[in-house]
């Protein structure tokens, strides 16, 4: 690749969060004309207060496949197909669940998660 061809791009990732819904960074609601757009995968970078307890959103026929890392914090899923209850307290713990898995999240201490979801709707 010629030194033309190369972008290189720094800055902090609160930055590009400010246009998208609950923290995403990246995916194909990204604009086209930045490095961030892609119709592969969704990037998040989450921070979550203690406490937070979130439902799952998905709508029926979701085709997205979730793996969630945990960076800090303590956080709890509870599986509603099996009342399976999962905690990821140590970073680089993740989680994973396929398209349209019911699950409830909760925040058991303030925590920072790193979403990646594919493909990108």
């Amino acid at each position: 690749m010629s030194a033309q061809n190369t972008q290189i791009q720094t800055g902090d990732i609160k930055d590009l969060q400010k246009n998208h819904k609950f923290g995403w960074f990246m995916g194909s609601f990204v604009d086209e004309e930045t490095p961030f757009h892609s119709k592969d995968f969704e990037l998040k970078l989450g921070t979550h207060p203690k406490g937070e307890v979130r439902e799952s959103t998905s709508p029926a026929g979701n085709t997205q496949e979730t793996l969630c890392i945990i960076i800090e914090g303590a956080f709890k899923i509870v599986f509603h197909d099996d009342n399976r209850e999962v905690i990821v307290d140590k970073p680089y713990q993740y989680f994973y669940f396929s398209p349209s898995a019911p699950h409830t999240t909760t925040a058991l201490e303030e925590s920072k998660l790193l979403t990646i979801r594919w493909p990108s709707l």
